[in-house]
């Protein structure tokens, strides 16, 4: 889906990542951490797709995962600045119209 690459792409940029490493197997932290925050991102900018449409185009991940991505963004950039502006950051990028 052409929109949720777009905030894909936005967010390896961020985090210092290709978007291939966010649709990956990968489970190390930091491509964890940033594969969560696009999976938030997608959720901010387009809240009326469901769990599984996310899932799915962040590497056919299960619904379930998302949710606990969304719960994992929101604890983590509640504890750590440096996180929530990154986050922060990715909202900017996708937040112009496509």
């Amino acid at each position: 889906m052409l929109l949720i690459d777009n905030i894909l792409s936005q967010t390896a940029e961020v985090f210092a990542r290709t978007p291939a490493e966010l649709i990956g197997r990968s489970r190390k932290r930091s491509i964890v951490e940033a594969r969560q925050a696009a999976m938030w991102a997608v959720r901010q900018r387009y809240p009326s797709l469901s769990l599984e449409t996310i899932g799915t185009a962040v590497g056919g991940r299960h619904y379930s995962t998302v949710m606990h991505a969304l719960s994992a963004v929101e604890q983590r950039a509640a504890r750590r600045t440096e996180y929530r502006v990154q986050l922060q950051h990715v909202m900017e990028r996708v937040a112009s119209p496509s």
